[in-house]
This record gives C-alpha cells, sequence and structure tokens, in this order.
C-alpha cells in the first residue's frame, strides 16, 4: 500500500525504500505535503510535513521536506531547526539521493556556516553526483540566484537560469519554485518573450501571483495584466515589500512600486492584521518607508513612518534604520540621537524573557552600541558584546543573521587604536563572505581599508552582498561602490553601480538633489559623455 501510494504521488521507483520504511499515516502526510510544495502552498506543505514528523519523528524524508519548503515561507526558526536536526540524526534513513541532498546543504563546514562560493561549490558536486534530479538543480539555481555574485561567480543570472531550466527539463510539472527566480530573471533582462511564456504558466492561485503578474504585466507594458493584477494585489497588500525589493534590487516595476506604495499608505489607516508578533501593515509602511530613503526622499520616508504613531509606541526596527541611516550622513543626526535615546533602556536594560522580544533587544544593543562606538563611545562596549554571543544562538534559531558581535568588535577596536583593529575587520569580512550579515556592515570594512590605503579590499568589501537581500542603505552602498571602483580603474564597475544608483534616485527631493547630481556628472565623465 506505501508503494502504491508513493508512486501513484509521482515518487520515483529507487526512492520507495526510504519512503516505506514509515507509518502509513506519516507516508499519507508526507506525500500530501509534496504535492503542497509541487503547487506552490508552501504554508500548506509544512503543515503537512509537521504533521509527518509528529507521527513519525525518525522520517528524515520529511524533515527535509519541511526544510526546502520553509524556505518559501515566514516559517524560520525553531522548525526548521529541529527539522534539520531530525533529517541529520536519522541519516541512515535517508536514500543516496537525499543524502547529497543533505551534505550539499549542510556544507563542508558544518555545524558552521559554510561561505557563499562554498555554498555554490556544494550544489554544483550534488548535480555531478545525481544529475537528474530536479531538486538538486533547483537549489543550484537558487545559490547562484543568492550567492553567485557574493561568491564570485560570472554571469551568475545567466548560471541561475541555466540550472532552473534543467530543472524544469527533468520535471515539466513543476509550476512555481524554479519559476519565481525564473521570471525576476527575465524581467531583469527585459526578455518580454520570457516573460509573458513563464507568466502564462504560473497558476493564478500561487503564492504571491499577483506580484508576479503585476511586475510581468509592468515589463510587458500589458494594460489588461496590470489593471487586473492591480485589483488583486490592492485587494490584500500581501506582497509589498516583495514587490519593493524588486524595485530596489533590479529596477523592476519602479512606477507600479510607488503607485502601490501611495495605495497601502492610504489603505493603512485601518487597523492592523497580526501575523506572527508584527502585523502586516507594520511590514508595509516599514518597507515604504525604507523604499522612499532609497529613492533619495527623506520628507516622502518621514511621512510614511508617520502613519505608525508616536515615535515611542512603534516597535524598535524604523529607529534602528533611522540609526543606520543616519550613520551613513543621510539624516540628521539629531534624528538618530533621537532614536538612541529612546531605544537605550531596552540595549542597556535586563534581557526579557519572551523570545520574540530577545531578538529586537539583540538587533537594538547591536545598533545602539554601533552608534555609541562611532562617536567614540566606548564604555558600554564590552559588556554588550559579551550579551550578543550570549544570544547569539537563540537568534539563530529563529532564522535571524548573526554576527554583530564580529561588526561590533572591529569598531571597538578600531575606536580604542588597538594593534589587532587590522585582524577585527579581517575577521568581519570574512564573515560577511558567508552572506550572513547585513550588507551595509560592508561599508565598515570599506572605511576601514580606505584609511588604511586599502582601495581594493575597500571595494570589495562594498561588493559583499548576496543577490537578493533586502539592504537600509543601498543606495550609500551602490555611491560608494561607483566611487572606490573609479579611483582604482574599474571604469564598467564604476558606471554599473552608477547608474543603479540613478535609477533609484530618478526624482530626488531637493535636499538630495546635489548628491545625485555630481554622481551624474561622475558617471558622464565616466562614459565620455559632456558635463
Amino acid at each position: 500500500a506505501a508503494q502504491l501510494a508513493a508512486l501513484g504521488a509521482g515518487e520515483r521507483a529507487d526512492r520507495l525504500a526510504s519512503l516505506t520504511s514509515t507509518s502509513l499515516p506519516a507516508l499519507y502526510a508526507y506525500l500530501a505535503g509534496k504535492a503542497a510544495h509541487r503547487a506552490g502552498q508552501y504554508d500548506t506543505a509544512v503543515r503537512h510535513f509537521g504533521r509527518a514528523l509528529e507521527l513519525d519523528s525518525t522520517f528524515a524524508r520529511a524533515a527535509l521536506g519541511y526544510w526546502q519548503s520553509a524556505a518559501w515561507t515566514e516559517n524560520t526558526g525553531g522548525g526548521v531547526t529541529r527539522a534539520l536536526r531530525l533529517a541529520r540524526t536519522h541519516r541512515d534513513r535517508l536514500g543516496p539521493r537525499e543524502q547529497v541532498f543533505l551534505e550539499a546543504l549542510d556544507g563542508p563546514r558544518y555545524p558552521d556556516r559554510p561561505h557563499s562560493d562554498e555554498r555554490v561549490r556544494a550544489w554544483e558536486n550534488a548535480v555531478r553526483q545525481v544529475p537528474d534530479d530536479p531538486d538538486l538543480w533547483i537549489n543550484l539555481g537558487d545559490a547562484y540566484f543568492h550567492d553567485g555574485a557574493l561568491a564570485g561567480v560570472e554571469e551568475p543570472r545567466r548560471r541561475a537560469a541555466e540550472a532552473l531550466n534543467r530543472a524544469l527539463a527533468l520535471d515539466s510539472t513543476l509550476n512555481v519554485e524554479p519559476m519565481i527566480h525564473l521570471l525576476q530573471i527575465a524581467e531583469m533582462d527585459r526578455d518580454t518573450a520570457t516573460v509573458r511564456r513563464l507568466i502564462n504558466r504560473m497558476p493564478g492561485d500561487a503564492p504571491g501571483s499577483a506580484l508576479r503578474r503585476l511586475q510581468a504585466g509592468a515589463v510587458l507594458g500589458d494594460s489588461a495584466m496590470l489593471i487586473a493584477a492591480r485589483q488583486e494585489f490592492d485587494s490584500t497588500g500581501d506582497g509589498i515589500d516583495g514587490l519593493l525589493l524588486d524595485a530596489e534590487l533590479f529596477g523592476i516595476a519602479m512606477q507600479e512600486a510607488e503607485r502601490s506604495a501611495a495605495g497601502f499608505l492610504k489603505r493603512s489607516t485601518s487597523g492592523p492584521k497580526r501575523f506572527d508578533g508584527i502585523s502586516n501593515r507594520f511590514d508595509g509602511i516599514f518597507s515604504i518607508f525604507g523604499f522612499y530613503q532609497q529613492l533619495g526622499r527623506p520628507a516622502a520616508a518621514a511621512a510614511a513612518l508617520a502613519h505608525l504613531g508616536p515615535i515611542e509606541a512603534r516597535p524598535p526596527w524604523p529607529l534602528l534604520r533611522i540609526i543606520v541611516t543616519a550613520r551613513y550622513g543621510y539624516l540628521d543626526s539629531t534624528d538618530a540621537a533621537e532614536a538612541v535615546a529612546l531605544l537605550a533602556p531596552s540595549a542597556d536594560g535586563p534581557v526579557p524573557q519572551d523570545a520574540a522580544a530577545r531578538i529586537e533587544q539583540y538587533w537594538t544593543i547591536c545598533q545602539v552600541q554601533r552608534w555609541r562606538l562611532a562617536h567614540g563611545d566606548t564604555r558600554t562596549a564590552r559588556a554588550a558584546i559579551a550579551r550578543l554571543v550570549a544570544d547569539t544562538r537563540l537568534v539563530a534559531d529563529r532564522g535571524w543573521p548573526v554576527g554583530c558581535d564580529v561588526m561590533l568588535e572591529a569598531l571597538l577596536a578600531a575606536a580604542e587604536r588597538r594593534h589587532d583593529a587590522d585582524a577585527a575587520f579581517a575577521r568581519l569580512d570574512t564573515f560577511l563572505m558567508t552572506g550572513a550579515g547585513p550588507a551595509d556592515w560592508g561599508l565598515e570594512v570599506a572605511r576601514w581599508r580606505e584609511a588604511q590605503g586599502d582601495i581594493r579590499g575597500a571595494l570589495r568589501a562594498t561588493r559583499r552582498r548576496q543577490g537578493y537581500q533586502p539592504i537600509w542603505n543601498l543606495s550609500y552602498l551602490l555611491r560608494e561602490e561607483g566611487r572606490l571602483a573609479a579611483l582604482v580603474g574599474d571604469r564598467a564597475g564604476a558606471i554599473k553601480a552608477y547608474s543603479h544608483y540613478l535609477a533609484l534616485r530618478y526624482k530626488p527631493e531637493p535636499s538630495v538633489k546635489p548628491e545625485v547630481d555630481r554622481v551624474r556628472a561622475e558617471l558622464a565623465e565616466l562614459v565620455g559623455e559632456p558635463r
């Protein structure tokens, strides 16, 4: 019965041994999870895989399925950690293909996090061992998409598309998982024929379908598709953070992002819908706040943030972003000083019992101490670093990037003018190569390297970022990357960075316009145009 159920669900015959050693109820839950995952119903898939693990905690295949589906949802954290622990504990119950998958997932440094280049090589090695497994090709494509640039892969978008198309060739029933990145790549490349082919193939009820159709309609200039997608997208507001992120990182559907942002703010006076401790309304407003900052519109960003009400009542994230943004001169330092004063009681206070509150405190300590060290205040730094180290495992278990202690240690060494400061910044730079830390930490390394006369090292540090990661100071990072690239003679790199910067800041507010004009003049000189 187990064999018939598995074969009927499309499982390969060579995988039956690792499936039919469990109970029938657990197997049925697993197969339901696989079907939901294939249809792009990832939250549903997580529930089914979780049920399979409840029925049989040794079901390593279900644990891997849980990880694959959870990677596409908000279900990061403790459940994922437990699933991977079960997969490793019971890896002897995995077939040869799944053992290759788990080995690639862990990487060569397990239990330490692999560097981005090691992560890419692990999945490349996996497809060499099992070249006919679509799941392996999907994860290789995902690694190229997210880590390729950071790992130094040439033409990472093209390599990602090749791997994902290979997965589709091996399993033509795949309709969602590989196609999300394929759509983004085609949209970035303005490959309208591929965009239309893929968007017509994606199921209308797939997660984020309205977002995908909105972006595709903008790239295609398809007014009928845009009108329908706008109505669906605006009715929920779900996915606004993804729309804004793609606009920031890739320049996809910039005007649609602006239109949706304005519409979301008009609708934001309604009460928040709670989701995992943070409201969707808050997530949307916070994303819009950051989006306007990237566009060089500080007044519009402040107006968006005002929708959250009195500053003291807000969650800490907008205040933390104000601190980070002011660190690079994009906001008046008095705004950041006010934010630091408001957050100091939490940063210096006792450890909360609630796990979510402890995560907020982790990042509050991180940014408050970063601000203090940048202003020469080292009094509380050592104790803060010790607290961050103690809480690192908790934060990692919830799926957040960690390593703020590494960053603060480097800043403290610089502030104290210690002889080991260069080694401390080298450790920070190495940590950023894993892709775990926020990309703007690379600016701290870049400042140090440039001060030591290492311009090329400073340029490399500005490029320590993944292909698809929110970056709080992307505009500043692009400006610095362009300036440093020009200094070392990397004309193509400077043009690319400056062009991206200007694409973001195409309608800056008056206070930002002089900086934008300077970048535009520098770009004109690089491409040989008259100023």
